[in-house]
C-alpha cells in the first residue's frame, strides 16, 4: 500500500464531522440552507454550505454515510477528481436544482454529491475494467450505474425517494440528476486526459492511478 493510501483522508473526516457539528444546531442549519427565493450576497455562501444541512435524523443518516464511505475511497484513490467533483458539484448542483425543479424554495443535503462521488466511482471502474478487459468489473459497474438511472428515474416518475421517508421536505431528484450526470463527465474526462495522481516529481513519467 501506498502512504498516500494510508493517509487519513481529511477532507471527508472533516467535512463529515462538520455535517455532525451542524445537524447538532438547528439554527444554524436553517442559516447555512440555500433560500432560492432570496437575492442578498448571502444567497451565494449558502449554495455550498447548504450541503452540510439536513432535514432530518433520518436525512442526514443514509447522506453521511453514503458520503463517508465513498468520499473515503476516492480520497484515497482518486484524489484530483474526487476534489474537483467536490468543489464543482457543489456549486452546479444548487444551480440546476433552480433551474429544472423552480418551484423548490430551498436546499439542504449531501445526496446530490453522494450521486456524483457514486458516478465518479463507477464510471472509472467501467472504464478501467474496459481498458483492461476484465468482463467481471464491466458487467458490476454497469449494473450499478444502471440501478443509478433506474432509481433516478422512479424518483422523477413518482416524486419519492429511496431509503429515506420525506415527510419533513420535498423530494429533489433534480439535485440526484445533476450530481450522476457531472460525475459520469469528470470520470469520462479523466479516462480522456489520462490525469497523473500522486507525482513526486515533474520528470517522473505519466502514471494512471486506477482504482
Amino acid at each position: 500500500m501506498r502512504n498516500e493510501q494510508a493517509k487519513l483522508p481529511l477532507v471527508t473526516v472533516a467535512i463529515a464531522l462538520s455535517t455532525l457539528a451542524i445537524s447538532c444546531s438547528p439554527q444554524l442549519a436553517s442559516w447555512l440552507t440555500v433560500d432560492f427565493e432570496s437575492v442578498g450576497i448571502r444567497k451565494l455562501p449558502a449554495m455550498v454550505s447548504c450541503h452540510l444541512a439536513h432535514w432530518s435524523t433520518q436525512h442526514l443518516f443514509w447522506d453521511l454515510l453514503m458520503y463517508i464511505v465513498l468520499g473515503w475511497h476516492l480520497e484515497k484513490n482518486l484524489t484530483k477528481p474526487y476534489y474537483f467533483t467536490l468543489i464543482a458539484s457543489s456549486l452546479l448542483i444548487p444551480l440546476g436544482v433552480q433551474v429544472l425543479q423552480p418551484e423548490i424554495s430551498s436546499y439542504r443535503g449531501l445526496s446530490g454529491i453522494d450521486t456524483a462521488l457514486f458516478a465518479l466511482l463507477c464510471t472509472s471502474k467501467l472504464a478501467s475494467g474496459y481498458r483492461e478487459g476484465c468482463q467481471r468489473s464491466i458487467a458490476l459497474f454497469l449494473l450499478l450505474l444502471v440501478a443509478m438511472w433506474g432509481k433516478l428515474l422512479f424518483e422523477f416518475s413518482t416524486g419519492g425517494v429511496m431509503f429515506v421517508r420525506n415527510d419533513n421536505f420535498t423530494p429533489v431528484p433534480a439535485a440526484h440528476l445533476c450530481g450522476a450526470m457531472f460525475g459520469m463527465v469528470v470520470a469520462g474526462w479523466k479516462s480522456t486526459m489520462n490525469w497523473t495522481l500522486n507525482c513526486s516529481s515533474p520528470d517522473r513519467p505519466i502514471e494512471f492511478t486506477e482504482l
